[in-house]
C-alpha cells in the first residue's frame, strides 16, 4: 500500500507505513533535531526524547520547512511551473510530516498547498481527508502542545483550519 493509498482506502492500514525521505528532507530533519539539541545544551542538559516526541520533532521540522517553501512562491520571478513544483514539494513534505506524527493539521496544509497550486479537485479531496481525520482525532496533552507550537509557527490553529476547510467543501 502506497503513501497516498492510505487515504483512498476504506480500510485503515495496519502496522507501519514505509516513507522514503529525500536527501533534502533528511537534511531538514537533521538540522531541526540539531537545533533542539543545541537548545537543550544551552539549558545545561541533553535532548532525551520518547519515540513519539522524536517523531513529532521530525514532523515539525518538515512542516516548518514546507511552510517556508510556500512563502517562496510569492517571488514574481518564478514561472508557474516552478511555483507548482515548489507547492507539490511542500504538500509531499506535509504528508510525510503527518506520517511521522498523525496530527490532522498536516493534511490541512497538504490541501492548502494544492489549492495554492490551482489544483482545486485535489485540494477538496485533502480538505475532506483533513476534516474526517480531525473529527476522529483525540489529541493527548503532548499532541495539544504540538498543535499550539505549530499554530504559532504557521499562524493557523485547528479551529481556523476546520472553518476554512468547511468553507471549501461544505459541512458534509
Amino acid at each position: 500500500m502506497g503513501l497516498l493509498d492510505i487515504f483512498r482506502s476504506k480500510n485503515k492500514p495496519q502496522g507501519e507505513i514505509l516513507v522514503e525521505f529525500t536527501d533534502e528532507e533528511i537534511e531538514v530533519i537533521n538540522k531541526h533535531l540539531e537545533s533542539w539539541r543545541s537548545w537543550a545544551a544551552e539549558k545545561g542538559g541533553e535532548l532525551a526524547l520518547t519515540p513519539k516526541a522524536l517523531q513529532a520533532i521530525k514532523a515539525q521540522g518538515l512542516s516548518e520547512y514546507a511552510l517556508q517553501l510556500v512563502t517562496k512562491t510569492n517571488d514574481s520571478n518564478l514561472s508557474r511551473g516552478e511555483i507548482a513544483g515548489i507547492l507539490d514539494k511542500a504538500a509531499k513534505m506535509q504528508l510525510k510530516a503527518h506520517c511521522l506524527h498523525n496530527l490532522p493539521i498536516f493534511l490541512f496544509y497538504v490541501a492548502y498547498d494544492y489549492e495554492l497550486a490551482g489544483n482545486n479537485e485535489m485540494a477538496a479531496t485533502w480538505f475532506r481527508n483533513f476534516l474526517t481525520m480531525q473529527n476522529e482525532f483525540k489529541p493527548d496533552k503532548f499532541d495539544e502542545g504540538c498543535l499550539r507550537f505549530l499554530a504559532g509557527a504557521s499562524g493557523c490553529d485547528v479551529a481556523d483550519a476546520v472553518e476554512y476547510a468547511h468553507g471549501k467543501v461544505g459541512k458534509e
